[in-house]
C-alpha cells in the first residue's frame, strides 16, 4: 500500500509525543470553551481507567492549543507530567481555527460519549480475555 503524506499545518517535523511538566503548560486565556465540573470529572475517570491516551496540543511557547479540559483533569489527579505534541509554525489565526475545530469536534452529546466509552470498555475487556487464553 502506498503512503501519502499530507500536512494540515506548516511543519517540517514529524509529530512527537513528549511528556512535559504540568506546571510548564499555559492554558490559552482566549480559549472559547469552558468545561463544566461534570465534564472534568468524566475526564478524570477516563484518565484513571485508560490512562492519558490523548496528548494535549501546544505551541512552541507551551501555550495550549487543544486539551484544556484534559490538563485540568490532570491537575485534579495530581499528575506531574502530561503527554504533549508541539505544533510548530502555526499563525495566530491557524491556532484559533484549530482551537475552535477541536472544541466543536469534542461537543458530542453526553449520551453518545457514554455509549462510546462503554463500547470501548467492552472491546478492551473482550480483547484482554482473548489474549489471556
Amino acid at each position: 500500500m502506498e503512503q501519502t503524506s499530507a500536512r494540515a499545518f506548516p511543519s517540517a517535523h514529524q509529530l512527537a509525543v513528549l511528556y512535559r511538566p504540568v506546571s510548564a503548560l499555559k492554558p490559552d486565556a482566549r480559549n472559547a470553551r469552558t468545561h463544566p465540573k461534570r465534564q472534568i470529572e468524566q475526564l478524570v475517570r477516563s484518565i484513571q481507567e485508560f490512562g492519558f491516551t490523548n496528548p494535549v496540543l501546544i505551541d512552541e511557547g507551551g501555550v495550549l492549543i487543544a486539551g484544556h479540559g484534559r490538563l485540568r483533569a490532570a491537575k485534579e489527579l495530581g499528575l506531574a507530567e502530561v503527554p504533549t505534541i508541539t505544533l510548530e509554525g502555526l499563525s495566530s489565526s491557524q491556532k484559533k481555527a484549530l482551537r475552535l475545530a477541536d472544541n466543536r469536534s469534542r461537543s458530542m452529546p453526553d449520551g453518545i460519549l457514554r455509549s462510546s466509552s462503554l463500547a470501548l470498555r467492552r472491546s478492551a475487556r473482550s480483547t484482554l480475555s482473548m489474549t489471556s487464553r
